[in-house]
């Protein structure tokens, strides 16, 4: 995949570090100003430092699905020892996790921060998902609990008839799968 990179020049990415014609984004990321045809990402003649950064340290271009991390969350700071390469945004996710879990005090390794009341918890309070990157969900059983009781009270109350009819539909529906 990086042989088909041919428009990236890493002499010319060193010096457009060192030129300083840089721009703030409205979320907080650097621009750095490389011209027109330097890099595969240029959009108006203008990359992400870290992005740039990151390729020069590592001598060639990025890998494809790859993030770069910054370890202090300010987008702005891109200091070599701030950025880290990530392989993909799976692996970008599970750093915030537990650097999540590192700010509440916690063990990365046994606890666990439930999406919904942001506590910290031990994972065996959260039920397995297989899609997830740790296999865990994100929302502890209390939360969970809680959040179906607050589905089922919003569900509309049907008579006992009405309930069974729905369960023989339900029945058949399944059957015929």
């Amino acid at each position: 995949m990086i042989d088909e990179i041919t428009n990236w020049n890493i002499d010319a990415l060193r010096r457009a570090i060192t030129r300083g014609k840089r721009k703030k984004h409205t979320r907080g990321y650097v621009y750095l100003y490389t011209g027109n045809g330097v890099h595969p990402r240029t959009t108006r003649g203008y990359v992400l430092e870290h992005l740039v950064i990151a390729e020069v340290a590592m001598g060639k271009p990025l890998p494809v699905g790859a993030v770069v991390h910054h370890v202090n969350e300010r987008r702005d700071c891109n200091a070599n020892s701030n950025l880290v390469i990530c392989q993909d945004k799976a692996y970008h996710h599970i750093l915030h996790a537990r650097m999540r879990v590192l700010e509440a005090g916690g063990d990365p390794d046994i606890h666990k921060t439930c999406l919904t009341c942001r506590a910290l918890k031990l994972k065996t309070a959260f039920c397995q998902c297989r899609g997830k990157f740790d296999g865990l969900n994100q929302v502890c059983r209390e939360c969970a609990a809680d959040q179906q009781r607050v589905r089922e009270a919003a569900r509309p109350k049907c008579s006992p008839e009405e309930r069974s009819r729905l369960a023989r539909l339900s029945a058949l529906s399944r059957k015929r799968l």
